[in-house]
């Protein structure tokens, strides 16, 4: 057991992941893990090779779950632990586990409160859940807000998160408000989308009024 030799290959593999060489990559990372079995990078960025595939994914899960079982939890850690359990919760998410899920983004933000990543997550799933016994409005606001501030908002997926958030509450001026500054940023989706969410809370606005 030799953590500076694993350590090595975890580094080497991530230089061959620059270079988008990922069965190299790949390799370099389980000979780390079969060096060490508690190399936690090795852990994290062979989860992030296999989660992008649907064949491997219960693999990444592993992965994920090994790196944040030997992951120090320091500042220094903050971010990839943050995308660890966000990551776990997006593959919970889309499985239909909403449950586990929002377990997942709540367990992440006990590790890292500062991630906007995770407070933008949950603020969605708490939004927006098939279940409506696992909707929070209150708590959708709240975190969404905590991730817009987050990222000082010039993040345009979670000002459309604060958006809704702010539709599901019935403050459908502060949506449409906050939608149109989404729709002003460069986005990495199809905006599209901001727009259909755009004409939505319009809707809602001019519906609310006729009551």
């Amino acid at each position: 057991l030799d953590p500076k030799l694993a350590a090595a290959h975890t580094n080497l593999g991530e230089i061959y992941r620059k270079q988008k060489k990922m069965p190299e990559a790949i390799r370099e990372w389980q000979e780390a893990i079969r060096i060490n079995p508690q190399e936690a990078d090795a852990h994290f960025f062979l989860g992030l090779a296999l989660g992008g595939e649907s064949s491997t994914r219960d693999q990444a899960v592993g992965q994920f779950r090994a790196f944040l079982s030997n992951v120090p939890h320091s500042a220094e850690k903050g971010p990839r632990i943050a995308l660890a359990y966000a990551v776990l919760g997006d593959f919970d998410a889309k499985a239909g586990r909403e449950k586990e899920a929002l377990q997942e983004y709540e367990e992440g933000l006990k590790a890292n409160s500062e991630s906007p990543l995770l407070w933008n997550e949950a603020a969605w799933l708490y939004a927006t859940a098939k279940n409506p016994q696992l909707r929070n409005p209150q708590k959708a606001l709240e975190y969404a807000k905590k991730a817009v501030e987050g990222t000082h908002e010039k993040n345009a997926a979670y000002l459309d998160t604060l958006a809704e958030a702010y539709y599901v509450n019935g403050q459908f001026d502060e949506a449409i408000q906050t939608e149109k500054k989404a729709l002003a940023l460069p986005a990495g989706t199809d905006k599209q989308i901001y727009k259909d969410q755009l004409k939505k809370y319009h809707q809602a606005k001019k519906d609310a009024g006729r009551r």
